[in-house]
């Protein structure tokens, strides 16, 4: 079994090794050492150090990267927040395909946060993610088709998709289909 000492000693070990990789450019290595001085996983935890390494693999195009770079600026985790920014690169992993970008981003042309309010696109990118069963774009699809926002109401469509996030869990959509 080993000890906390020899744990220790292995984390450090791998921080260098990702240093190294890192250095040379390697966009996995730098996204890792992001998460880790974002937790605080054998480094000090550092929002700006994890910012730097997220910002250096996003720019590589690594979609988690680019959606974790949009976390910190979201939520001001390296200086000032900046919402415009954080779009851009929300918008840089929800186009990589990047299921939590594409959430975060319907959330923000849904409800208008920092951006004008664009039901369509809310659609858009609500559907993308619903199509690969994350709940709660499933849940606002559906009720986007049922109350007709940025797509002509069909509640057909409505309860196909609160059917969906009900099976997965969502408990709004299972109340939703308990009512109906």
């Amino acid at each position: 079994m080993a000890s906390q000492s020899d744990a220790q000693k292995h984390r450090k070990k791998c921080v260098k090794l990702l240093k190294s990789a890192s250095e040379k450019g390697n966009k996995d290595a730098q996204f890792a050492l992001g998460n880790w001085h974002i937790h605080g996983i054998g480094v000090r935890k550092s929002y700006k150090k994890a910012f730097e390494y997220f910002l250096k693999s996003a720019i590589q195009g690594h979609p988690v990267a680019q959606y974790e770079v949009g976390v910190c600026l979201a939520k001001g985790h390296r200086a000032k927040k900046d919402i415009d920014e954080a779009i851009k690169w929300y918008e840089k992993a929800a186009q990589a395909g990047q299921l939590d970008a594409q959430e975060v981003l319907a959330g923000y042309y849904f409800f208008g946060d920092g951006v004008e309010v664009n039901y369509k696109k809310a659609v858009y990118w609500y559907r993308r993610a619903a199509r690969k069963c994350m709940p709660e774009s499933q849940y606002a699809l559906a009720y986007c088709y049922e109350n007709g926002l940025g797509v002509k109401t069909n509640r057909r469509v409505a309860m196909f998709w609160y059917k969906k996030a009900a099976l997965h869990g969502h408990t709004d959509a299972q109340k939703v289909l308990e009512e109906s």
